[in-house]
Formats: structure tokens, C-alpha cells, sequence
């Protein structure tokens, strides 16, 4: 009877080193997979990073914002109370700079909203919207907001507070934007 005792232990012994063994290969397959994701989610944010910055290198982009640029050069103050006067009479240049205002304004706003949902670290969203006076976001506040404004007084600014934070203030506080 004392020897079947010991073969209980044994398998008793050996079951346990099997479950040793499967914990251990879970614990493996688990760490495999969890850096799987980071590498896909690396990867999908590299691909998201990509194609902002293919947008942004457009031709349609940059003249679009050349033709943004030169309308406020030539009526300095008056840029977009200009502009409106214009586009309400429907006159092609309006609707032209209209469509340059809003593809620049989607794209911004395309920056903004993949931050907010997680997709983009505010690292890579300041090296995606430039801050300066020549940069992404001065164009946005200099140029693209004030014919916001003028087509929409009571336009939503929040796209506008969260790059003046950006370039403003500390990390915390583009969070709150």
C-alpha cells in the first residue's frame, strides 16, 4: 500500500510540473502577444502619422494655403470680411479660397481629433502642427480662423484653443481642449 502512496505523489508531482510548464507557456504566449500589439500599434500609428503628413505635403495643400496667404497679403485687415462679402455673391475665387480654408481647417481639426481619441501622443502632434508665426498653427489662428469666424460668429473654437495651447502652455494642458 506505501508504494501506491508514492505513485500518487509522483503524479500528483507530475501534474503539477505540467501546470508549472502552462503557466509559464501562457505567461509567454501573453507577453508574445502583448508586444505583437504594441508593434501593430506602432505600426498603425506610423501609418495614421503617414498619411496626415502626405496630406499635408500636397500640392492641393500647398496652394491652397499660398492662395490663403496671398488673399490675406492683399486685403491685410479686411481679409476675411472681404472674403465674405465675396462668397456670399458666390464669386468663384471665394468659393475656391472657401474650399482651401475648409481642407485646411479638416486637416488640423483630423490632428486634433486623433489626439483626443489616443491614436497620437502630443509628441507627435507637435511635430505634426508646427508652432511659430510661419508654422501650421500660426496659419490656422492667423489666416483660417478669422474666415471661420466671419462665415460663423458662433463657431466652435475649440480647434483653434487647443493649438493656441499647444504651442502655449504646458502638456496638461492641450488635454482639456
Amino acid at each position: 500500500m506505501q508504494n501506491f502512496q508514492w505513485v500518487g505523489w509522483i503524479i500528483q508531482g507530475v501534474i503539477a510540473l505540467i501546470t508549472l510548464v502552462a503557466a509559464i507557456a501562457a505567461w509567454r504566449a501573453a507577453n508574445a502577444a502583448k508586444q505583437s500589439a504594441a508593434e501593430s500599434h506602432r505600426t498603425a500609428v506610423s501609418q495614421v502619422i503617414a498619411q496626415v503628413t502626405n496630406n499635408y505635403a500636397s500640392n492641393e495643400m500647398l496652394h491652397g494655403m499660398m492662395r490663403l496667404r496671398s488673399w490675406k497679403d492683399k486685403y491685410g485687415d479686411n481679409f476675411a470680411s472681404e472674403f465674405y462679402s465675396k462668397l456670399n455673391n458666390k464669386e468663384e475665387e471665394a468659393i475656391i479660397l472657401n474650399e482651401d480654408r475648409r481642407r485646411f481647417s479638416h486637416h488640423m481639426n483630423q490632428i486634433r481629433l486623433l489626439f483626443k481619441r489616443g491614436v497620437l501622443e502630443e509628441d507627435d502632434v507637435r511635430e505634426l502642427a508646427t508652432c511659430g508665426k510661419f508654422s501650421q498653427v500660426g496659419f490656422l489662428l492667423e489666416v483660417v480662423k478669422p474666415l471661420e469666424e466671419v462665415i460663423n460668429p458662433d463657431c466652435d473654437h475649440s480647434l483653434f484653443e487647443f493649438f493656441d495651447n499647444l504651442c502655449k502652455n504646458s502638456k496638461s494642458d492641450i488635454n482639456s481642449s
